[in-house]
């Protein structure tokens, strides 16, 4: 009943600010302007631009983030190559370029064994996992989740990067293969947390 409920529903919105596990962009312009700082469990956040301009950088910005307040994560990658994403979060997380990570790789260990909030020797801050372009689904990402939680990883936020490479529907036209897609994956959080 919406009028008997109105100040039960308003206390629960202290105990939910309190209690809310944000994610973050990393752009405080972004995150300051979201209600409460941040993305909650079972939310989901786009990154749309045109081909070539750093959607995946800002994936892997993303992730690194979180990782670094904490977070676990899973990778889902439909374009590219494990290593090339674990070379990009090596360059985010530690600030050498991408193009030199090898001539700095000693550097590179002891940056990152030595990041805040991450023991990556005791535990698995982020798994990175390829499906080949066109043949991942919602419910193959679905199962990989499954899988996962059974061997005792828990990710707390999930990257799919990118939609465009995901299996489209039979039968239906690309734009209504994407927006199910895009609604499926809405689910897949929700269902997820």
């Amino acid at each position: 009943d919406y009028f008997k409920t109105i100040k039960e529903r308003y206390a629960q919105m202290v105990t939910d600010d309190e209690d809310k596990e944000h994610f973050i962009t990393g752009l405080e312009s972004i995150d300051k302007t979201i209600n409460g700082g941040g993305y909650g469990r079972g939310e989901i956040i786009s990154v749309v631009a045109g081909s070539g301009v750093g959607k995946s950088v800002m994936l892997g910005c993303i992730a690194a983030t979180n990782l670094m307040r904490g977070k676990r994560g899973a990778y889902i990658s439909l374009e590219l190559a494990e290593h090339k994403v674990a070379d990009r979060m090596d360059a985010i997380l530690t600030g050498y370029p991408v193009q030199n990570l090898y001539g700095h790789r000693e550097s590179i260990f002891e940056d990152l064994g030595n990041l805040k909030g991450v023991d990556y020797e005791s535990k698995i801050p982020v798994v990175i996992k390829q499906f080949p372009a066109g043949t991942a689904t919602v419910n193959i990402i679905r199962a990989y989740i499954a899988q996962l939680r059974f061997h005792g990883f828990d990710p707390d936020f999930v990257i799919v990067d990118y939609i465009g490479e995901m299996a489209d529907i039979p039968g239906m036209k690309t734009y209504e293969s994407r927006e199910k897609t895009v609604r499926d994956l809405r689910a897949l959080a929700t269902e997820e947390n």
